[in-house]
Formats: C-alpha cells, structure tokens, sequence
C-alpha cells in the first residue's frame, strides 16, 4: 500500500504539442512579445535611439562596431573611405579616420586586443593595411611595420592564445599570418621570427591557393580554424604549441559572408534607412 500519492502538475507555459482548445490559461501556443530576461514573463519593451543624432554620410555605410568599456561604450561607423566615431560628450559623430582610396568590399573586422600595455581596436578591411585605435588616446594609427614584417594588407583577424592571426591578404589570398607570442617584450605587431624559439616566433603557412583562398578565420577553444572557399577542401587547423598547419577532418559546409546588416551586438542593434544610420537598444530588464 501506498503512503503517499503524489500528481507532478501538467508543464505550463509554450506548450507546442496542443491545440489551442486544449490548452489551460497557463498555456500558449506561442510567445510573441514576450520578455523572459528577468526570469518573469512580461510584455517586452520597445526600443529607444542610443544617441539623438544619427550618423549621415553621402555613401553607404560598410560596417558598424560597439566598443564595450566600464565608461562607456565607444560607437564605430564605416561609410567607404572614411571611419566615425560618435563623440558622447559633444552629442555628434566625428571623423575619425580616412582611407586613401573608398573600400568598397563587404568585409571589414574588428578585434580588441592588447598591444604591449595598450588597448587597441585593430580594423581590417582587406583593401588597405590594418589600422588600430588606440582607446586611451582616441587616436587612430596604421598597425604594423615593414620592419617587424606586420605591415600587411588584410580582411579577417582573430586571436589565439594569446597571438594575432590574419588572412585574406589579395597579394597571397591562401596565406596565414601570426604574430609572436606575447610576453618577455614580444608584442603581436611583430610577425617576424625570433631567436629565442621557434615556438615564440610569427610567420606564416600557405593553406589554400590562389583559387581556392582563405574565407575565414575562426578561434575555437582549443583549435584555429582557418576556413576554406570551396567546401571540397578541409579547414585547416593550427597545433596550438607549434603553430605548424595539418589538416583536420572535414566539419562541414560553411558559407562565410560578412555584409554590413550581419553585426549584431548584445542588447544593441541599429536600422539603416538609405544613408541615415539611427542606433536603437532595448530597455534593460
């Protein structure tokens, strides 16, 4: 004999293996409006601008990236040849820096890193060389030189333990670059090798070719996937202690295309009506 009967209640909430006839009034079909953030269900918000002034430029803009920081994010736009900046204090959107010629491709990336004791903001754009801007001073400058062999054209950037890696430079579409490894005055704008180790050196490998370039790069805990074109040919992935290229298995069919409505940031996104670019956010829970 039993001692005690125990009934688990029915599940409430998104039931969607009911008809709606069936359903109690603890129950939808769907959630449509919903907000669940806060762990409570209720109506969600509408959205309001990040700033009152819009960014206007005479072009299409290319890209956009939030600068996250504790005092306070920093706002990127690219419209072809010129890079803007919105000035919080002064409420307007600056000029910050201007190509020399209009980039005109769909790719530019954006990567937070630390150069020597810097915070930089590296942008790659795979028609000029790599610019980075520097959070303290608010400048922005060209990243690399000829000397430490760093000065390179460029479209995807990405760090991996520690060091800089970059592809998709129209001179050797299928090469891969990286840096040293930081540390001991080593800094990740500096590509060439050193006489300290092998395994402390930058340099590069050829892993595609010239019809069959890099499309991609891409940071996995414990592995760097360098993407392929063609999805005939397997990623290639970099042994995190010797950074020398081997082949590994075949994960898939990838699609890389980066275009400029592609960015979304975590409780910020933005519209672009023509050449009017309006920032809008989402109330916090």
């Amino acid at each position: 004999m039993a001692y005690q009967t125990m009934t688990l209640p029915s599940f409430s909430g998104v039931r969607t293996d009911l008809a709606e006839g069936l359903m109690k009034p603890d129950m939808s079909p769907d959630a449509v409006n919903a907000d669940t953030r806060t762990g409570a269900l209720c109506s969600a918000g509408g959205f309001s601008r990040v700033m009152p002034e819009p960014c206007v430029d005479d072009r299409p803009f290319e890209r956009m990236y939030v600068y996250a920081a504790e005092s306070g994010n920093r706002y990127f736009v690219a419209a072809q040849d010129m890079l803007y900046l919105y000035d919080a204090t002064a409420g307007i959107w600056r000029p910050l820096y201007q190509f020399e010629r209009d980039v005109t491709g769909e790719r530019m990336d954006f990567l937070r890193a630390r150069v020597g004791t810097a915070d930089k903001l590296l942008i790659a754009c795979g028609e000029e060389p790599m610019i980075a801007f520097d959070a303290g001073t608010n400048l922005v400058d060209v990243f690399g030189t000829e000397q430490k062999q760093s000065y390179k054209t460029v479209s995807y950037i990405e760090l991996y333990f520690g060091r800089l890696f970059a592809a998709g430079d129209p001179q050797a579409p299928g090469r891969l670059y990286w840096s040293k490894a930081p540390g001991s005055g080593r800094t990740i704008d500096d590509w060439r090798s050193d006489e300290a180790s092998e395994n402390v050196s930058g340099g590069f490998a050829d892993v595609g070719v010239d019809d069959d370039p890099i499309t991609g790069i891409f940071a996995l805990s414990n592995q760097l996937l360098a993407l392929i074109s063609t999805v005939t040919v397997p990623p290639a992935a970099f042994d995190k202690y010797s950074y020398r290229p081997f082949r590994s298995v075949f994960i898939g069919t990838v699609t890389v295309r980066s275009s400029f409505g592609s960015f979304i940031e975590t409780l910020t996104t933005f519209i672009s009506l023509s050449v009017t670019l309006f920032l809008i956010q989402k109330p916090s829970p």
